[in-house]
């Protein structure tokens, strides 16, 4: 009987012993997990998982290791959870589904994109350091519950190509730490008036260090 085929979500779970993404043979499948699959690493021992380059399209990811990206993208379309720690130094996260943070995030350069929103939860910790900048593309938020340090970097809520412009959410109970002298931006876009680019801070931001000033030149709004 001819019919529409579905494709139906499948599990991969890493097995490796050595942190490269790339590698087919760290994953139960012996390949690299695909747009339908949804990504469990969880080695039982300490592991760091390092995605340096290509272009990865998964359905989710659960992670009980350390992770790094530091080249190439990784697009996620459902909620996902990294529960050790997570640095970014090069490369895009994107995708539609949320990204929560659970242990300390360490932000050196590279993109965030899409649809979703990077979440670092209550008690959660995220860093944002280094000379290179921090970018939001597409409609991306980056919602802080928890404890952000920004000691360097500017932060640009327009950084990519696809339109649109990428909000910084600091939420109630949520403090945003500035130790530097970098601005907020948003690289070419026309009307800061409009919803997005934005700060929104229902929460505490303030400025602890640094010898100068820190412009934000996006709305900055208090409303929750």
């Amino acid at each position: 009987m001819a019919g529409n085929a579905t494709a139906l979500a499948a599990t991969v779970s890493w097995i490796g012993t050595i942190g490269d993404w790339n590698t087919p043979a760290n994953w139960s499948t012996g390949a690299l997990p695909g747009a339908t699959d949804d990504v469990t690493i969880d080695a039982g021992g300490s592991q760091t998982v390092t995605c340096a380059s290509g272009a990865h399209n998964i359905s989710s990811v659960q992670c009980q290791e350390d992770f790094v990206l530091s080249g190439g993208s990784l697009t996620i379309a459902n909620a996902t959870q990294f529960a050790a720690s997570f640095s970014q130094s090069s490369g895009v996260l994107s995708g539609s589904g949320d990204v929560t943070l659970s242990g300390a995030f360490t932000w050196t350069s590279g993109m965030m994109g899409g649809t979703g929103r990077t979440i670092i939860p209550f008690a959660g910790t995220a860093t944002l350091i280094g000379g290179g900048t921090k970018g939001l593309d597409g409609s991306r938020v980056f919602e802080n519950r928890g404890t952000v340090t920004w000691t360097g970097g500017a932060i640009d809520l327009n950084a990519g190509s696809t339109g649109g412009s990428g909000r910084i959410e600091n939420a109630a109970g949520g403090l945003f730490g500035i130790q530097t002298d970098n601005a907020i931006s948003a690289t070419g876009f026309a009307d800061l008036n409009t919803p997005a680019p934005r700060l929104n801070n229902p929460g505490t931001l303030g400025k602890s260090a640094g010898a100068g000033t820190t412009t934000s030149r996006c709305l900055l709004s208090t409303r929750a």
